[in-house]
């Protein structure tokens, strides 16, 4: 998963995504990914901020790996849905791009005037693989679950919808399948098979929404 992942991230088929998040990066932040991975996002606004960051993974390669990145940057082997191994209110950002929403983790350790970023699917992303190949679907009420699972603890500041289309490769197409949750119910073998039948390259749809939080008392007068 991790290969695949550092393959099709590196070649900048979410540029876009990364931009993103990058512009919500203010000079010197303390910044915070829960479920890292490879460190794609978080190298960049670390990169853009010239601050400092640390990674959260439960896996301990994903944790070796996030340890390489250049700059200022740590790792730490934790599960993001427990307890975060970080001090109260120091972190002025925190990332959730793809990965778990730890609500009230996130705001135990967000400074008072801290951001959250958060990073989803839609329904329409990856839309033409999901019946072609059998990867998971993004479930048409997500969007309304984060809402209501952030209610009370942040206010929602900033919405973005990312969408745009790339044109994939047999080979690309077999990296995104298998850098997600997919990987666990298919086979390299079987996204070949699947592929066997489709373009190449195939026009794939990227749909993401980017949503900016704070913490609800910044928004008490």
């Amino acid at each position: 998963m991790l290969g695949a992942r550092t393959r099709f991230l590196n070649a900048g088929f979410y540029n876009p995504i990364l931009s993103a998040v990058r512009d919500q990066c203010a000079p010197g932040a303390t910044i915070l990914d829960v479920g890292a991975g490879t460190g794609h996002y978080l190298s960049a606004a670390v990169d853009a901020s010239g601050g400092r960051g640390v990674g959260i993974d439960l896996s301990k390669i994903a944790a070796r790996q996030l340890g390489r990145l250049p700059g200022d940057i740590g790792a730490v082997v934790a599960d993001g849905w427990q307890p975060f191994p970080v001090a109260d209110r120091v972190i002025d950002l925190a990332l959730s791009v793809f990965s778990p929403r730890n609500v009230p983790e996130f705001a135990r350790v967000l400074r008072a005037d801290g951001k959250l970023v958060v990073v989803t699917p839609t329904p329409r992303h990856l839309r033409e693989l999901v019946d072609a190949v059998g990867m998971i679907g993004v479930d048409k009420d997500k969007s309304e679950r984060i809402g209501n699972s952030m209610a009370g603890t942040f206010v929602r500041i900033e919405r973005t919808l990312v969408e745009y289309s790339v044109a994939l490769s047999h080979s690309e197409i077999a990296d995104v399948v298998l850098m997600g949750p997919s990987a666990f119910h298919l086979t390299p073998g079987d996204v070949a098979t699947k592929l066997s039948g489709l373009p190449d390259p195939l026009s794939v749809t990227v749909s993401t929404t980017v949503q900016v939080y704070q913490p609800v008392a910044q928004t008490v007068s």
